[in-house]
């Protein structure tokens, strides 16, 4: 009798405790995550076209970041152009699976049945496959429930790269999945961030952050100039007031995406030929498909708005000698075609040398010198 009289006492003040005890919110959370800086091809002879997204995966240098999807950790392309989130899983070939981390269900998982998802990049690019929900961990924080793509099919390419998988940033109204778009990851963890914001600081040539959650000033000189950023196409476009090749500048309304998941910097014929014209030797090689220029030359190229002037050095625009022992290098400003849709891509070279804040409630973009460049 006194054994039950104390096991009911026991359970009658832990009962007031639990119902006494205040619900709390989850708390807010910031935190940094590294992107390895991974050198591809110095350049390429042809672009594929676009037919979903815009983000050219195999155009270049690109940059890779941990992401954990149930207990395995993955390598994955962090990519502004694009927002779904999905990873090489163990539906795939051998041939196609390659030496990835391959995504493998648990039986804590979820198949949503009759959900796919289907995409094609700007580089021609595909890969599809059907639709898991699983615990993420991005970060500090765990995400559980989170819609994540299994890859059924992959192209060579993408078996050929170095990402296990694409983790979208973009707007979620580019979000493939049928017949109805699940939440994207940012939009799911941006209630748990001290500020529903995350900023690029990639580095040339050198691993660089993301940091999600906050701004982080050590990284960046000067003021964030901030641009309206038009999302009505799911991506990050914005307008420039105009450019600058050297020291000569132009009036001009550039309007393009910004995009991660792309490495060069794609801009309309004229600006292309005013920028090429100030660099001395420059030609449009025809085989290659893009402007070359004597190693030795080169200068910088700036892009305007307001009174801001986000400059990328001319280091950074030399992706390298046409062969081995050639003096005679590519030019990473290249014209965009029809088939991108947009009239220019902002991609990783030029985000390289900003600080760069993306905030998609308002939305607009932030634009600053990362620190040692001003």
């Amino acid at each position: 009798m006194v054994a039950q009289l104390l096991a009911a006492v026991v359970i009658a003040i832990f009962t007031a405790l639990i119902t006494a005890a205040p619900t709390e919110e989850p708390t807010t959370s910031r935190f940094s995550i590294e992107t390895y800086y991974s050198p591809r091809n110095k350049f390429l002879r042809a672009r594929g076209e676009n037919t979903t997204v815009t983000s050219n995966l195999s155009d270049g240098n690109i940059y890779l970041s941990p992401v954990t999807i149930g207990t395995r950790t993955f390598t994955v392309y962090f990519d502004t152009g694009s927002s779904d989130f999905w990873a090489f899983s163990d539906q795939l070939s051998e041939k196609q699976a390659g030496s990835h981390i391959l995504y493998s269900p648990s039986a804590d998982t979820k198949e949503l049945g009759g959900y796919t998802w289907n995409l094609t990049y700007g580089d021609g690019n595909q890969a599809e496959g059907n639709v898991y929900t699983d615990t993420v961990t991005l970060g500090t924080l765990k995400v559980p429930s989170q819609a994540i793509g299994a890859a059924q099919s992959v192209s060579t390419g993408l078996t050929e790269g170095p990402a296990d998988g694409i983790l979208g940033l973009g707007f979620s109204s580019i979000n493939s999945i049928t017949p109805e778009g699940k939440a994207i990851l940012f939009d799911t963890i941006k209630k748990r961030l001290d500020q529903p914001i995350f900023a690029a600081a990639l580095k040339y040539e050198a691993s660089g952050t993301y940091d999600f959650g906050y701004i982080d000033k050590k990284k960046y000189e000067g003021e964030i100039t901030y641009m309206d950023v038009d999302s009505s196409g799911g991506f990050w476009s914005v307008t420039f007031d105009g450019y600058g090749a050297g020291d000569v500048q132009a009036q001009a309304m550039i309007k393009g995406i910004i995009d991660t998941g792309t490495s060069l910097i794609h801009l309309p014929r004229d600006i292309v030929q005013g920028y090429y014209s100030k660099v001395p030797g420059s030609k449009f090689d025809d085989s290659l498909g893009f402007w070359t220029y004597p190693c030795n030359g080169g200068v910088d190229f700036a892009l305007l708005v307001n009174a801001y002037k986000a400059v990328i050095p001319a280091a950074y625009i030399n992706i390298g000698a046409t062969s081995e022992g050639s003096s005679t290098c590519v030019g990473a400003i290249t014209e965009t075609k029809p088939a991108d849709g947009v009239d220019a891509i902002f991609g990783a070279l030029f985000l390289a040398s900003q600080y760069v804040v993306f905030d998609p409630d308002k939305p607009r973009l932030g634009l600053a010198p990362q620190a040692g460049m001003a």
